[in-house]
């Protein structure tokens, strides 16, 4: 017998759902807000104190102690103002909610980030206008979730940065969003694209755990390399090639710049060498990243490669980008980019915004290896030295260096055909074969991929169900 009945979402709180959960665990937790508190977000009309905040400036550059830690992460969706939320995209969200915030005994909490784009709206202005949009654009049921932001609001806070464009700046909401909402401790950024074919909470647990287990010494390193199992056997094989061909070095501590200085903690011992890949294990990550990451200076094609503004040495800053613009941020470290912006305008294109700043204040970063395939399948060795430049070598630092990061305009072909990376259509080709929607159709394409009835990494039983592994999917075109 079903017992089950018709659930009316529209009556649903997601809101007060979260809320309730986050109550009845809060002795596990040190702040505890609700996400159903008023609308936080305000225009910045006074640098010196904003009213209903508790931060002043300029003392906000310290990073938080241990015991401020609040244990929580914030997951933000960033939507926009005319997306469509069809019943999959509806269905997704839902198991989100269900699977990381209230599974998870309230360690995350989902919220809706929702650029408004037309200027003449001024939602920031008063509570009417606000709520507009919000019944507008946001559909009931993730209204109690929903935060709206608009151009007006980013240029109030960052008066010094002329561009606050998304495809560039793409990170500024969120920093205005750790700085109204605080208790969280780190924040996931995901777009409305992303899909996990397994359970939400299982994958972020997973990213988080193996982040807070390595090391600080050439975490920057392995970092830049595309871990790839059949070429470099296991993945403590591959730290060990890593850690010979630097001799035991490689970047330590913070790269320190004219602009400011670092708030991350010191090394322990004068030399990498001195340490034993003890440095950073059981300390959470400031960044975890979901992309392999780029010396900016030796990229040869990247359009944004000379896009650096207001820091002293200008394009020979050392900087370093992982796209896609898909991370986890710790306060600490969206808090020290913020005030940046805020106070000096400093800023660089989206990809490098999170990994430059953590390079440059010494906070901890990592790069999880996660399962990754392409179509077609592509020769192992081949896709090494493509994305790697082959066998790790100490040349340019130890650092990866292979045409598909410094010189892949050319190579679209081969890169964009990944299930994570920024322009790809095979996660598409993945979900509509295992939601049983008909392959896309692409328009002039001789040989079309997606004819395929089931890819290659899915599996059909018999009696005709589809499986899928456990994998983190983007961009998915619905």
């Amino acid at each position: 017998m079903n017992n089950r009945s018709p659930v009316n979402w529209e009556e649903l709180n997601w809101a007060h759902l979260q809320d309730d959960c986050v109550a009845r665990n809060a002795d596990r937790f040190q702040r505890v807000r609700n996400a159903t508190d008023a609308v936080r977000f305000e225009l910045c009309r006074d640098e010196r104190q904003i009213p209903g905040l508790h931060r002043s400036y300029p003392n906000t550059f310290l990073p938080r102690a241990p015991d401020e830690k609040s244990g929580r992460t914030a997951i933000v969706m960033r939507s926009w103002d005319i997306y469509s939320y069809g019943p999959e995209i509806m269905a997704h969200l839902r198991s989100m909610l269900v699977e990381a915030a209230l599974a998870a005994s309230g360690d995350y909490t989902l919220f809706l980030l929702v650029h408004v784009r037309d200027p003449e709206r001024r939602i920031h202005d008063n509570a009417t206008q606000y709520q507009a949009a919000l019944d507008e654009f946001v559909p009931k049921e993730l209204q109690p979730i929903a935060v709206l932001f608009d151009g007006h609001l980013l240029e109030s806070w960052y008066p010094k940065i002329g561009e606050h464009r998304v495809e560039l700046q793409i990170f500024q909401a969120l920093q205005l969003f750790a700085h109204f909402y605080d208790e969280f401790d780190h924040y996931w950024q995901l777009e409305m694209d992303v899909r996990y074919t397994g359970d939400t909470r299982e994958y972020l647990d997973s990213m988080s755990r193996f982040a807070r287990e390595e090391p600080r010494k050439q975490s920057r390193e392995r970092a830049s390399y595309a871990y790839i199992p059949e070429v470099h056997g296991s993945y403590r094989d591959f730290f060990s090639a890593v850690n010979a061909t630097l001799e035991g070095g490689g970047m330590w501590g913070a790269e320190k710049i004219k602009d400011f200085a670092p708030i991350g903690p010191q090394p322990p011992t004068k030399t990498p060498q001195e340490d034993n890949f003890e440095w950073g294990v059981g300390e959470d990550a400031d960044l975890i990243v979901t992309g392999q990451c780029t010396d900016v200076r030796m990229m040869e094609d990247w359009v944004y490669r000379g896009w650096i503004h207001n820091f002293e040495d200008g394009g020979d800053t050392p900087r370093t980008t992982c796209p896609p613009a898909i991370a986890r941020a710790s306060w600490n470290l969206l808090n020290a980019i913020h005030t940046a912006q805020f106070e000096k305008g400093l800023h660089l294109p989206s990809e490098a915004t999170l990994p430059s700043f953590a390079m440059w204040h010494g906070l901890k970063f990592s790069y999880p290896p996660q399962p990754w395939y392409q179509l077609p399948q592509q020769d192992p060795v081949a896709m090494d030295k493509f994305f790697n430049g082959g066998k790790i070598n100490p040349d340019k630092g130890g650092m990866a260096y292979g045409e598909a990061m410094y010189n892949g305009h050319w190579h679209f072909d081969i890169s964009n055909t990944a299930t994570w990376w920024w322009g790809s259509d095979f996660p598409s080709v993945i979900m509509r074969s295992w939601l049983g929607k008909e392959p896309l159709k692409k328009e002039g394409q001789e040989e079309d991929p997606t004819k395929q009835a089931v890819p290659y990494i899915l599996h059909k039983d018999e009696q005709g169900r589809i499986w899928a592994p456990n994998l983190a999917l983007h961009p998915y075109k619905a």
